[in-house]
């Protein structure tokens, strides 16, 4: 879910680790004077903040993944299914700065020139869809540690707003630490994989009928 504009250049470390721990910084600094645009956040702590999670979890926003993208502690202990459903509803609120310190930087998609590449994100924020729910398939762990790896695979829907044409995507995604210097030793993205995509107008989505459609195509394996 990134941009297609990519800028890949040798990153210094020092580089890495200021970006990534003076995102929230920024943030509570600049929260009170920032007015709502159409590139502003959305997840303020009014009625927005009231409203049912995008991930689909059935709790309020600020009771799920409004608490990751507020609070750096809570992101730092947060699982990596978790991060998964906070980096989805990310894009649902536009959250740009939780998506990219939530980003490993050795993720292809990891960009130096930061604001250019929020700016790329906000292009892509999905502005013309309604993110409901990320459905977690699997999630498992390997390792100790600072060397743990963590795979999650999960189903992503949008709905187009107009033609309410529904979207589907099937992805694991890779999370490794990158140390507790950055983001507190958090989960950071590191790899995508999608698997397979569907549109259709009357979509029941479920994992059954993605695995199935997904045989059928010989697109999964």
């Amino acid at each position: 879910m990134q941009g297609q504009s990519r800028r890949h250049i040798a990153i210094n470390p020092s580089f890495i680790r200021d970006t990534h721990t003076t995102i929230y910084a920024k943030k509570t600094a600049t929260k009170k004077k920032k007015k709502k645009g159409k590139n502003s956040s959305t997840s303020g702590f009014g009625g927005a903040a009231a409203e049912d999670c995008p991930c689909g979890s059935g709790l309020g926003y600020m009771k799920c993944c409004g608490k990751l993208h507020k609070d750096s502690k809570v992101y730092a202990n947060a699982t990596a299914e978790q991060v998964v459903r906070a980096r989805y509803s990310a894009y649902a609120k536009r959250e740009v700065d939780f998506i990219v310190g939530s980003t490993h930087p050795l993720n292809k998609n990891f960009m130096s020139d930061i604001q250019h590449w929020k700016d790329q994100i906000k292009m892509n924020c999905y502005d013309n869809f309604e993110l409901k729910k990320c459905e977690i398939v699997d999630e498992s762990y390997e390792g100790e540690g600072e060397k743990q790896v963590a795979k999650v695979k999960f189903i992503a829907t949008m709905t187009q707003v107009d033609s309410r044409e529904k979207t589907a995507f099937m992805e694991t995604s890779l999370f490794e630490r990158a140390g507790k210097n950055i983001m507190d030793g958090a989960w950071l993205c590191k790899l995508h994989l999608i698997f397979c995509m569907y549109i259709s107008y009357t979509l029941c989505i479920s994992f059954t009928h993605v695995q199935r459609l997904c045989s059928l195509l010989q697109i999964c394996r």
